[in-house]
């Protein structure tokens, strides 16, 4: 097979295509062969500080996970403590509350039997004395009728006896002692 001369255009763009490279390529191969070497160095360096720095971030985060799991279940038993320390003086409250109140009851109680029996005395009292005051009255009454009963009998019998007035004196003397008994 013979081949077949290309033509002078087809030739040129080949040749031209082949030698334009882009620029930032060639800038990236240039820069392989002066500082590859250094460049591979400083990537393998700044990647072992990743890790590195990757590693002490997970430590950190760990420790600051334990340390605040260690805080939350601290605060968790001071809350829990205070929360029956409160429930502890609610319930002591509560059963001084009830107590007040069960005195402030019998305190009433005693003050209404108290009254009810001070009523009652009173009550008593005031018909005992009703009744001995009725009585005396009736008493009184009875000697003032006794009294004048016999001062008349005796005004009837001096009048129709004229007795003397030693006879008065001594009848006077009986009435006397009779008031008095």
């Amino acid at each position: 097979m013979a081949s077949h001369p290309k033509s002078g255009k087809t030739a040129k763009s080949e040749a031209t295509t082949e030698k334009v490279v882009d620029p930032a390529t060639q800038l990236h191969e240039i820069q392989k062969l002066l500082f590859g070497q250094q460049m591979s160095q400083f990537e393998q360096v700044i990647a072992d500080l990743k890790q590195d720095m990757g590693e002490q971030i997970k430590t950190l985060d760990k420790q600051f996970s334990q340390s605040l799991d260690k805080q939350q279940k601290a605060f968790a038993a001071q809350l829990q403590e205070l929360n029956k320390h409160v429930e502890s003086l609610n319930d002591q409250h509560q059963n001084k509350e009830a107590l007040i109140e069960d005195d402030i009851d019998a305190l009433r109680k005693s003050l209404d039997s108290f009254e009810v029996q001070t009523e009652s005395a009173h009550n008593s009292l005031e018909q005992q004395l009703n009744e001995e005051s009725e009585r005396l009255s009736q008493q009184l009454s009875a000697q003032h009728n006794e009294l004048s009963e016999t001062m008349t009998k005796t005004t009837h019998s001096l009048d129709d006896k004229k007795l003397d007035r030693q006879s008065l004196s001594e009848l006077l003397a009986n009435v006397a002692k009779t008031i008095k008994a």
